[in-house]
């Protein structure tokens, strides 16, 4: 069985090893719910593996190292808005069941969301990635409750990367790319949107690889 983790109990962990130089281990836990919001973290974290009863929050976080929530499960609220990560962050096969929003962010090294699955949105608007933007088979569904349907969509308005791969990716909802600068390639081969794919003034310097890409509608 999965050991339960506090709050109190990851922060008495964290402060332990930064004080000792030891890397913190989260792997394989269940955590009631995180909010380390506006902190300095000068260690590398993982949750590879970790299910997360409520909400996590990363809100104005720097992070030294990298990030890992490889096969994590949320089950609340996924959030790094304007986080600064000088490593990568990956969440390679994560499932998020309520959306996830790095608006905002600045990554120094890669992101990375392969075959991921998502309900609700992945928001991506005004991020920066000096690295590439790993998105391969990554699934996006709508969310629907009482209050209604978040679309599945991914959202990358006013983004500045190197390279995005969205090879084989699945949206219930939309592709948002207005405005966005990619400084690389942007791989579109056999992604499937349900909904619309929008290009207005986007820049993208490298090629564009479109084999196979179905889409409703698309607004450039």
């Amino acid at each position: 069985m999965k050991e339960l983790l506090s709050q109190k109990e990851i922060m008495r962990e964290l402060t332990a090893t930064e004080m000792s130089g030891k890397i913190p281990e989260f792997k394989n836990k269940i955590i009631e719910e995180l909010n380390l919001s506006g902190m300095e973290i000068k260690v590398p974290l993982s949750f590879e593996g970790s299910k997360f009863l409520g909400p996590v929050y990363f809100n104005k976080s720097v992070f030294h190292s990298d990030v890992n929530f490889n096969f994590a499960v949320f089950t609340r609220v996924f959030y790094l808005g304007e986080a600064r990560m000088k490593g990568s962050l990956n969440c390679k096969g994560a499932i998020i069941r309520e959306g996830a929003n790095l608006v905002g962010a600045v990554i120094e090294k890669d992101l990375n969301f392969e075959s991921a699955k998502i309900k609700g949105f992945l928001g991506l608007g005004e991020i920066k990635v000096l690295g590439n933007v790993n998105l391969k088979k990554i699934l996006l569904q709508d969310l629907k409750d009482v209050t209604g349907t978040i679309r599945g969509d991914i959202i990358l308005q006013r983004a500045k990367v190197k390279n995005i791969d969205l090879e084989d990716g699945i949206l219930e909802g939309s592709l948002d790319l207005q405005e966005i600068t990619i400084f690389g390639q942007l791989n579109l081969t056999n992604l499937k949107i349900s909904e619309t794919l929008f290009l207005k003034k986007g820049i993208i310097a490298g090629k564009i690889k479109i084999e196979g890409l179905r889409y409703k509608k698309r607004v450039e």
